[in-house]
């Protein structure tokens, strides 16, 4: 006699590889919610250390579990979870991460009352290796500042989102190609279907750590695939829709700054060039008037806290000024060198590079020369390299 089950509001999906030191944790967290109409799916990616013992040790009707004969890779087991999925609500959850008690009840709060949103993360705490919080990531909230920012940057934890399923049916699912990347990448087709939002409390922990997918795949090979998912983006709006958040020609051009700026760092040149010169056409007054600044200043942040440094950054903002016209003229320009030459400094003297401290606090009072009398914290660290309270 066939069972029929109930189709639950959520589905909860986890993919799991060799997760075993955070893996109970995880599941626990889901299983101790408060809201308790949901599946929980979870696809053991071929593990091979204590992974599939743990779950044997779980007895609870809502896991449906499934298991890769091999390793198939993040991407494709969520893809394989979302095929199964029968809930109205997808969400996830990482197998090294814990989601707070209210996570669900108030993501299913939300979405029952909004149904014109169909992407809904949180403000997520961050939590070292032994699960103690030492960080909070609070993102924008409303779907107008969401769409313009995520067309620079991802605004949302990947392990803290909820979705509506007829929503990524429509955007389709995770590109399998991308790694670290494919969230970003299903946010920026999502963004083109539905709206977006982000509950302002933290109702999930993030848990950072040596052996997180984001740690596994660092620095180049994440910025090689980030220019792509850009590049897709933008080849799917070709056509600005000015008053549309993330559409406006604004919008465009930031997005471009943002690809000049991956292809610049990987010393692509011919994508930088192409790139800027695209964002010019397209909001050029607006660029020149402080927007290049700031969306190359944050840009160049991400990616100087992410994997490269502060130190590459100064020649890296010369760089795309060489790529452009020589009679574009950038308002706020000599600040931002300033900054970055300060940030380097900064960074220098914490790593113990006398030289690169002194070199960098040259660029940077050439940059602003009244800083020699006024900051107090860039003499410091000059004066200790010379005195040797920094060691080369």
């Amino acid at each position: 006699m066939n069972v029929v089950r109930k189709v639950p509001k959520v589905s909860v999906l986890m993919a799991v590889y060799n997760g075993a030191r955070y893996l109970r944790e995880a599941v626990e967290s889901i299983l101790n919610q408060t809201f308790s109409d949901f599946e929980f799916i979870i696809v053991d990616d071929g593990s091979t250390d204590e992974t599939p013992a743990i779950l044997d040790g779980y007895h609870d009707s809502r896991i449906v579990r499934l298991r890769n004969a091999h390793n198939l890779g993040m991407a494709r087991s969520l893809n394989r979870g979302l095929e199964v999925a029968r809930g109205v609500y997808i969400a996830r959850q990482d197998a090294d991460d814990r989601s707070y008690p209210m996570r669900l009840e108030r993501q299913v709060a939300f979405l029952d009352v909004h149904p014109e949103v169909g992407l809904l993360g949180t403000a997520y705490d961050v939590m070292d290796a032994q699960g103690c919080v030492v960080g909070r990531i609070s993102p924008p909230i409303e779907n107008a500042t969401l769409q313009r920012m995520l067309v620079r940057h991802n605004c949302f934890g990947h392990g803290s989102v909820m979705m509506r399923r007829d929503r990524i049916e429509q955007a389709g699912h995770y590109e399998e190609s991308f790694l670290a990347v494919g969230d970003y990448d299903l946010w920026l087709r999502l963004a083109e279907w539905t709206n977006l939002a982000n509950l302002a409390d933290p109702l999930y922990g993030w848990r950072r750590h040596e052996a997180s997918i984001t740690a596994r795949y660092p620095g180049k090979r994440h910025e090689q695939l980030r220019i792509v998912s850009l590049q897709r983006m933008l080849a799917r709006r070709p056509t600005p829709r000015p008053g549309v958040p993330g559409w406006a020609p604004e919008d465009l051009a930031a997005a471009r700054v943002v690809l000049a700026v991956s292809a610049a760092l990987l010393d692509e040149r011919t994508t930088a060039r192409q790139a800027l010169a695209e964002a010019w056409q397209l909001a050029g007054a607006w660029l020149e008037d402080g927007g290049f600044v700031e969306v190359a200043e944050e840009a160049m942040g991400l990616r100087a806290s992410e994997w490269a440094g502060w130190a590459p950054m100064p020649g890296l903002l010369q760089r795309l000024v060489d790529y452009l016209p020589d009679s574009t003229q950038i308002c706020g320009l000599n600040e931002l060198f300033a900054r970055l030459y300060r940030h380097a400094a900064f960074e220098a003297h914490v790593c113990h590079q006398p030289q690169q401290v002194r070199r960098a606090a040259w660029a940077y009072w050439r940059r602003r020369p009244l800083a020699l009398f006024t900051d107090r914290g860039m003499a410091s660290i000059w004066l200790q390299s010379w005195r040797g309270g920094i060691r080369a």
